[in-house]
């Protein structure tokens, strides 16, 4: 019998591996990390001038909170969030 090692070695499905390396990002939804920001739309602005990767606009949600989903050059999903104004 091989060990799971190495039958994800023996895959060339580089999806499966990505998904083993994260096991998150499979979840709809569901972020890698949550950043609290008192400031949210300076932290937005900035994200966006530097050109960073931005799932959509900045929202606000029901809860009285308000907030923006970020991948970084990896893949991972942050959302950056604070209060509403």
């Amino acid at each position: 019998m091989c060990s799971y090692m190495q039958s994800m070695n023996a895959r060339h499905d580089f999806f499966r591996l990505i998904q083993f390396i994260r096991p998150n990002h499979t979840v709809n939804g569901f972020m890698d990390t949550y950043i609290w920001e008192d400031d949210v739309d300076i932290m937005y602005e900035d994200l966006k001038t530097k050109g960073a990767i931005l799932e959509a606009k900045l929202i606000n949600l029901l809860y009285g909170m308000r907030g923006v989903l970020v991948y970084d050059v990896d893949g991972y999903r942050f959302c950056i969030g604070g209060p509403s104004k």
